[in-house]
């Protein structure tokens, strides 16, 4: 589970003052996520949910080959 503070600062990225602040932005939707980890940007973490990893076990396992950061909600 994501800790509290974590998730203020990460839903805090979702207007645009906080995003210029702190030079980052969010990605939604499965095929954005895929492009933008396979892309040269730096991916700090990835959120998903139990339903997301049970029905795209292929996409999991494609993100956890990037060993990118995924944590479930």
């Amino acid at each position: 589970m994501i800790p509290k503070k974590e998730l203020q600062y990460y839903s805090s990225l979702l207007t645009k003052k906080h995003r210029k602040e702190e030079n980052k932005f969010i990605v939604e939707g499965k095929k954005s996520v895929m492009e933008g980890v396979s892309s040269s940007y730096s991916c700090e973490i990835i959120f998903v949910t139990d339903n997301f990893i049970e029905e795209n076990k292929d996409t999991i396992t494609e993100i956890a080959k990037k060993k990118k950061k995924l944590m479930t909600l």
